[in-house]
């Protein structure tokens, strides 16, 4: 069985991937452009909590 933690952040890295799909991103996942793509798609998300969503994309690749 896998810890919570990592089941969660592969959750969250999905949904980032999906989220950035719904506008159409196709770049890399690693760009300050991935950033801006789910931070117009989800505008409530802070510059902080997009990045580390970000990275948890980054690290748990498809």
């Amino acid at each position: 069985m896998q810890p919570v933690i990592s089941r969660e952040s592969q959750l969250r890295a999905r949904w980032v991937r999906l989220r950035l799909a719904a506008v159409g991103f196709t770049g890399d996942i690693a760009s300050v452009a991935a950033v801006r793509a789910l931070r117009r798609v989800e505008p409530e998300l802070s510059l902080f909590a997009a990045v580390q969503l970000q990275k948890e994309a980054v690290a748990h690749p498809e």
